[in-house]
Formats: structure tokens, sequence, C-alpha cells
């Protein structure tokens, strides 16, 4: 991801309401799958660390990613990630985790498959995946091109390619439900020339209200999620056991 996102992101990640979104849905699903606190924990592309402080009340974290600049803001927070390309050979045992973390990674990845691959080799038998990425190529935007996507995911393609191998999907989900059809509305626009303005990060920036509302908002979407099967979201979350 280029250098000017992590900036971003390490100026949002405090207070702005899709970080607490990702937070929370992270928090969520750990509460969910994870039973015990001594867990062997792989994070894949930490990024400015946000979920780090999360992922460590579950276990033991070895966090990893890319970025050097991503990993001189983690150490200014007092976190220990190590730069490391997950596309590289990696310097771990096979079955060493019990549970590998990729929040918003996977669309990063060239080639996404071979990488799955070598993740089922890391995990521990009975192990989970745990998985977020961005949903439908019809929500493509300029702005997957400047943080370097390759791809946008639907959960029956994701699911297969999972299938595919080596693990059984046990929860899957389309997220940000609520963020579907104003999306796809600018991007229309968009299209037409109507609507300007470039489609990024910066967007997610609010004023105070709109900020606590979004986060009230969401919070309820991921309560509705453990229930409710979204057809449609601007994201995707994936569950899955070796």
């Amino acid at each position: 991801m280029i250098e000017e996102e992590y900036y971003r992101q390490e100026r949002l990640e405090k207070n702005n309401w899709w970080f607490a979104t990702k937070t929370n849905r992270l928090a969520d699903v750990l509460r969910t799958f994870l039973g015990n606190t001594e867990n062997n924990i792989l994070e894949i592309g930490c990024g400015t660390g946000t979920c780090i402080p999360l992922l460590q009340k579950y276990g033991r974290v070895v966090s990893i990613d890319k970025s050097p600049h991503a990993i001189n803001v983690c150490r200014q927070k007092k976190f220990h990630p190590l730069l490391m390309n997950v596309e590289d050979d990696l310097p771990f045992e096979r079955a060493s985790f019990d549970v590998v973390v990729l929040l918003d990674v996977i669309e990063h990845i060239k080639k996404d498959v071979s990488v799955l691959e070598k993740i089922n080799e890391l995990l521990k038998q009975g192990g989970i995946l745990l998985l977020t990425t961005s949903a439908f190529k019809h929500l493509w935007s300029e702005h997957d091109g400047d943080v370097q996507h390759f791809r946008r995911y639907t959960k029956k393609n994701l699911a297969a390619k999972l299938k595919n191998t080596g693990y059984r999907v046990v929860r899957q989900n389309y997220t940000c439900a609520l963020l579907y059809f104003p999306l796809l509305f600018l991007l229309i626009l968009s299209r037409l020339r109507v609507f300007k303005k470039k489609i990024s990060t910066e967007m997610l920036e609010t004023g105070a209200l709109m900020n606590s509302l979004l986060t009230i908002l969401f919070k309820l979407e991921i309560k509705l999620s453990r229930f409710v099967s979204f057809p449609f979201g601007t994201g995707i979350i994936s569950i899955a056991t070796k």
C-alpha cells in the first residue's frame, strides 16, 4: 500500500468511525470464536498497529508488515512487529499458529491462492483464519488502484478459494451494508462525471456528530450480522478453520 495511506491511517485511527468499526468487528469475532487467551496469533499486514492491543488480549501476537513506515509507527507505540512480506518465504514453522489474521490484506496480494496455501501450512489443525477484504468488482474505484488492490471479491468466489486451499468456512458475511448504496450512487455519479471529487480515504473524515452517529450505526450492524446474512456490503468477513 502506498505510504500516504499509512499516514492517513495513523492520523485517523484513534477516533474515526471507520477504524472504530474495524476494531469493534474484530472484537465481536474474537469473543465468539476464541475460547481462551493463550493462542499463538499471526497478524499479517498489521499496518499502523490499530488492532494489535485487541489481539494481545487473546494470546501471543506476532505481527508482520512489508512497509518500513508502518513498522516504524508500530515501534513508536511500543509494539514489535517484523518487517516481512507474506509473499516471500516466512521464517515460521509449520503448524505453529492457532490463529492467523488478515484484515484488508488479501486484496493487495497478487497471488492470493498461493498465500492462502502458505497460511494453511502455518495454521495448526483446527486453527482459525480470520480474513476481511473488499467486496464486489462493480464497486471498484480509482481508490482501489491508488492503494494497490488487485481485486474485489464476492462471498462465493472467496469461499471457493478458501475451500480449494484447505479451509472450511464457518462464517461469512458482507460488511458495511449501510455503505453499499451510498458508495454505489457516488460511483455511478463519478462515472457519469457528475461527481468530480475523487473517492479516497479522506472521505472517511466527518464532523464529530456524524462520526459518533456512524460509530453507533455500525455497532448495531455488527450485532445484527450475528443473525442476518447481508446480501450486499462494501466488504466481506470470513472465518474459516483448517
